[in-house]
């Protein structure tokens, strides 16, 4: 029975061979594929380079559209100021209208909290 030190050594004659093996083969089994490539007209989709974007199933129900609704929309806020020239109101989101110029208390609408 071998020795541990020379099943090592076989080891490494046997992937020696192996490696100078496959380089021999190499340039055959190229030129093998590129011809079934060839002659199939595969594209790197068809033999799997290439991955292919799986979506999540969803449930279709008759008319609906492509895509679904981008989300819930949030409902819309009670004004905060109004302008009791116009009767514009703003409800503090945003940019400021220009009738505040910085008097927001003035046109504060009281008990806000109230409403809605």
């Amino acid at each position: 029975m071998a020795g541990y030190l020379e099943l090592l050594a076989q080891k490494a004659e046997l992937d020696r061979q192996i490696a100078n093996a496959r380089l021999q083969e190499l340039d055959a089994a190229i030129a093998q594929c590129r011809e079934l490539i060839e002659l199939f007209e595969l594209t790197p989709h068809d033999v799997g380079f290439v991955q292919t974007q799986k979506l999540a199933a969803r449930k279709v129900k008759q008319g609906d559209k492509t895509f679904p609704a981008a989300g819930v929309r949030m409902s819309t806020r009670p004004p905060l100021y109004r302008d009791p020239a116009t009767g514009n109101t703003w409800n503090g989101h945003g940019r400021a209208p220009r009738w505040l110029d910085g008097h927001k208390d003035e046109f504060l609408i009281r008990n806000v909290s109230s409403r809605e």
